[in-house]
């Protein structure tokens, strides 16, 4: 799961403001906010890729046989018995695809338009005085996310394994 990592976060950055670049002067259109949404779907692009891959190797590649077997349009296979089965890859990789778009500085400082700001670009620019009333309510911020990422965490991880001894 390191793959991803191995670039830092300034290449990255600056290549998808070329990128966004690039396409805005090939079809003559701004951007705007589409810019920093489809850079950060392709930074994290491989982060979910890598928690969703492990579970569809897990799943018994027949299932979705038998289910168009018994019936099913494969769309509904797809709702019905695939993603179940690979759901909790889907929300690992969710959460960290949120938190690492909610961290990355640098892929929002090039992508972004300048009337924007996300949280991390804000954080940033807000630390950078003396403005303690900013900075408390950036560490409340902080807290309250950190809680949030936690909370979800340990549901992800509990549920299922309750559900396992509930069923053993």
């Amino acid at each position: 799961t390191n793959l991803p990592m191995l670039n830092p976060e300034i290449v990255t950055g600056v290549s998808l403001m070329l990128l966004m670049v690039f396409v805005a002067n090939l079809f003559g259109v701004t951007l705007g906010i589409v810019s920093i949404i489809l850079a950060h779907i392709t930074f994290c692009l491989p982060y979910v890729i890598l928690s969703v891959l492990p579970k569809l190797g897990q799943m018994d590649p027949h299932l979705f046989e038998a289910a168009q077997d018994l019936g099913c349009t494969p769309v509904r296979s797809f709702f019905k018995v695939v993603l179940p089965e690979i759901m909790s890859g889907v929300i690992t990789g969710m959460v960290m695809a949120f938190t690492l778009s909610l961290d990355d500085y640098f892929v929002a400082t090039y992508t972004k338009p300048a009337t924007f700001d996300t949280i991390s670009t804000y954080v940033v620019n807000a630390t950078k005085g003396s403005q303690t009333q900013i900075k408390t309510a950036l560490w409340a911020l902080s807290t309250i996310i950190f809680i949030i990422v936690i909370v979800v965490e340990l549901f992800i991880n509990i549920v299922p394994s309750r559900k396992e001894k509930k069923e053993g």
